[in-house]
């Protein structure tokens, strides 16, 4: 399947232009320091917002300061758009705390919800992924023209607890995540050039089989590329990343399995080192970057993107593109 991408709109805690955000690799922002309970000041990059009673909250304002703006500039007619959510994962303890999450979300943006194909993505950092099969099959069916896609997810409730287990960059340590927020919307549509997915898998497995997991992502996805030797290495691989052991040891363990696709020119990315830790947003931001560096050619041949999610989900997509978008 190949796609396109138009309406993109983003808000990162880092950065709120969305050329900007694009480029933290290239021209890192700033970012600012946070007060903790206990006075202790770490690197965490929230939006300036109001601070909300709960994450539910926090993520209702953070939507609010994009969709409005979509709906009053009227370029997507959800009418015949679907929307995806890409959410946090709510579903490892039960549904209800997604049909919480779901229904005020729904009471807040009614005009979201106006086609019935529109669906929940509960999954983390691979929750874009995970809608990748969905949306390609509501694309064969002809059902619909283009999806809606729009991720939200935010630390700034989590942060405290983040410190008392030693997750955060600090001062004394040189490892740990950068707390962050965002909120990334965009539509994806089918095309006859531009992006395309080569390859699209997920394994369920809780932290101690996550190598296993990986592993078996790799297995997979390799069989593919043997059957297409002009697109047998792998030019880019975008890997978790974000300060935490349990998001870089599992890809690390088993990398070995790529051992006959990668060499001395494929290049390593880690997008939450910059960006920080965005959540489930990290997965789509992943993608967003992967598409514009396509697009205005500092990126070409086959790209790796793996994505290990807090709890239950690990992911991977292969992309290569061609012609222009």
């Amino acid at each position: 399947m190949r796609m396109q991408l138009t309406h993109t709109e983003m808000l990162l805690g880092i950065e709120a232009d969305i050329d900007s955000a694009l480029a933290l690799d290239l021209i890192p922002g700033d970012c600012p320091l946070t007060t903790l309970c206990s006075g202790e000041q770490i690197p965490a990059a929230f939006c300036e917002l109001g601070k909300g009673e709960n994450k539910l909250e926090r993520i209702i304002s953070l939507l609010e300061a994009l969709v409005e703006k979509l709906l009053a500039e009227g370029n997507i007619d959800f009418k015949t758009t679907p929307v995806f959510w890409l959410l946090p994962e709510l579903t490892v303890q039960g549904a209800q705390p997604l049909i919480h999450w779901a229904s005020v979300i729904k009471e807040r943006f009614p005009g979201l919800f106006i086609h019935p194909k529109s669906q929940f993505f509960p999954f983390g950092r691979s929750a874009f992924m995970m809608s990748v099969d969905p949306m390609e099959a509501l694309f064969e069916q002809q059902t619909v023209n283009q999806v809606c896609v729009i991720a939200v997810d935010s630390l700034f409730h989590d942060i405290e607890n983040l410190a008392f287990d030693n997750c955060c960059l600090t001062a004394e340590s040189g490892n740990g995540l950068i707390p962050s927020e965002g909120v990334i919307v965009t539509c994806i549509s089918p095309a006859q050039s531009g992006i395309k997915v080569l390859f699209n898998e997920t394994e369920s497995a809780t932290e101690i089989q996550r190598t296993q997991a990986v592993e078996s992502l790799f297995y997979k996805m390799t069989t593919v590329l043997n059957d297409n030797p002009s697109e047998r290495n792998i030019d880019t691989f975008y890997a978790p990343g974000n300060g935490l052991e349990n998001t870089i040891s599992p890809w690390l363990n088993a990398y070995i399995r790529l051992a006959s696709y990668v060499d001395k020119r494929t290049q390593l990315k880690q997008t939450a080192m910059f960006t920080g830790e965005l959540g489930c947003v990290g997965g789509l931001y992943n993608f967003l970057h992967i598409y514009h560096a396509y697009q205005n050619q500092s990126l070409s041949g086959v790209t790796l993107q793996l994505e290990i999610s807090d709890v239950l989900y690990q992911a991977v997509n292969l992309y290569s593109w061609s012609g222009k978008d």
